[in-house]
């Protein structure tokens, strides 16, 4: 007798993209802005007063990106990401089930969960 299928693993990595975006969205501004520290840390990174790649002078630009580049790069992040997570649900989808119809009505819920998200994620972003 076999065992009855599971259906979680298979579409687990239909999650990988969106797990992708949101820390994207959430640390953007992060990495841009506070990743410039590293440049001079480079040729200094035991504050010792060294200068070993000549850029120890470098001084971060804080205002290197604005609010509204912050939103457009989440808003696009977030809406890619669940995008493409539904593209590869549907694959999967697809390649496991044999028809067609059997593929579609098992993707009702991630679409519908999906959608929820992504409109929860952009009222989120234009609170803020």
């Amino acid at each position: 007798m076999n065992a009855p299928r599971r259906l979680v693993p298979d579409f687990l990595l239909s999650l990988v993209p969106i797990a992708f975006v949101y820390v994207v969205a959430h640390y953007f501004s992060l990495f841009v802005i506070q990743g410039q520290f590293a440049i001079p840390l480079l040729s200094d990174p035991l504050g010792k007063g060294w200068d070993l790649l000549g850029t120890a002078d470098v001084v971060p630009d804080l205002a290197a990106i604005s609010p509204t580049t912050t939103w457009y790069v989440q808003v696009g992040a977030l809406v890619a990401g669940h995008v493409a997570g539904l593209a590869l649900a549907h694959d999967r989808a697809v390649a496991i089930f044999p028809e067609r119809s059997n593929a579609l009505r098992s993707q009702y819920a991630m679409l519908s969960l999906m959608v929820l998200y992504t409109v929860g994620g952009l009222w989120v972003l234009s609170r803020a």
